[in-house]
């Protein structure tokens, strides 16, 4: 399993935002920068996400998702995978007052070994 870990997506990137167009390419830019080289080459069946925020306001976790697109795309690139071949595993939430942002866990290709299966 790889993990990084990133901030909370700006306002300008989640679901329900009217921003410009200009302020969202520049929250995606500050996204994909925040990968930066937390990743090494692999391949990953599927990632699960965990947020943590500071207080325990009630917060759409779909929203968060749709913010987390351009690290992920990111990810994607450096990686040289398709991120349609991933699966979502789950996506959770946590109060943590002194640790807030998201972990993004990616879940590794197990190397298939058929002297172990006959």
């Amino acid at each position: 399993m790889t993990k990084i870990y990133l901030p909370i997506p700006p306002a300008e990137l989640r679901g329900n935002s009217r921003a410009h167009y200009h302020a969202k390419n520049k929250a995606g830019k500050f996204m994909r920068a925040s990968v930066g080289d937390q990743i090494k080459k692999g391949q990953f069946v599927g990632y699960s996400v965990l947020f943590r925020f500071h207080d325990k306001r009630r917060r759409d976790r779909d929203n968060f998702l749709i913010g987390l697109k351009p690290a992920l795309d990111e990810v994607s690139d450096i990686i040289g995978q398709d991120d349609s071949e991933w699966e979502i595993y789950g996506v959770f939430k946590e109060v943590d007052k002194f640790r807030a942002g998201v972990v993004v866990t990616f879940h590794e290709v197990a190397p298939f070994n058929f002297k172990e299966v006959f």
